[in-house]
């Protein structure tokens, strides 16, 4: 019966491997957060080209609501119009803003989606490489933020699909006001760690040895 049980297990493992089974790591959320309400809480630096903190705003209410793991952040209070000490940010200022942060070893890549909001619009760089540009101008009336992706809404967030191995990592958004007045960027990458195939290919192997050698220790006990 444990060789039966063994083998199936074997079997099991082998037959999942295509579908590419996660590992026991848990979840890696890499989200906008800023850099004097929580630093570092996700493991990542935050910063921005105005060369101050990155904050927490309070969201305009027309954007949609942060992603779980995230908040809205800019460089200045710019989110909603009625909150205190409420800044404008200009027409045509681009601000950019980054996080680096480091993926543990875990056995193969991290997959998952990049969510990205912002007013009015923002390119996505992932590691030095362009994911998606700012929304184009053309047609764009921006009645709440962009019309088109990326904006603020949640029919216009951009969905970057991300294969990341461990070690360092950045991710930019080149935020960039383009008709008054609200300004801000959340974003979250969930993240999980899928084995490579050839790691559990290796464990179905073992188990299948194991129960072979057990069966070979009853059979010589008999």
């Amino acid at each position: 019966m444990v060789l039966r049980n063994l083998v199936f297990v074997g079997l099991a493992l082998i037959i999942s491997l295509p579908i590419g089974m996660p590992s026991q790591a848990e979840a890696v959320i890499i989200g906008s957060q800023g850099t004097t309400a929580s630093p570092g809480a996700d493991g990542g630096i935050e910063s921005n080209s105005m060369g101050g903190p990155t904050i927490q705003i309070p969201p305009n209410p027309f954007w949609a609501s942060a992603e779980p793991g995230s908040s809205w952040v800019s460089f200045t209070q710019s989110g909603n119009p009625a909150s205190p000490g409420f800044v404008v940010v200009p027409n045509s200022t681009v601000v950019t803003f980054r996080e680096s942060f480091v993926l543990a070893p875990a056995g193969g890549n991290y997959t998952g989606n990049l969510i990205v909001f912002a007013d009015d619009s923002t390119s996505v760089v992932v590691d030095g490489v362009q994911r998606m540009a700012e929304a184009t101008t053309v047609g764009n009336t921006y009645a709440i933020c962009s019309d088109f992706g990326i904006g603020c809404r949640v029919e216009t967030r951009g969905i970057i699909p991300l294969s990341l191995a461990p070690g360092a990592h950045t991710f930019e958004f080149a935020v960039a006001q383009r008709n008054l007045s609200s300004f801000g960027l959340d974003y979250a990458a969930n993240l999980i760690a899928v084995p490579e195939p050839g790691t559990m290919l290796l464990l179905a192997t073992g188990l299948i040895g194991l129960g072979t050698t057990r069966r070979r220790r009853v059979c010589r006990n008999d």
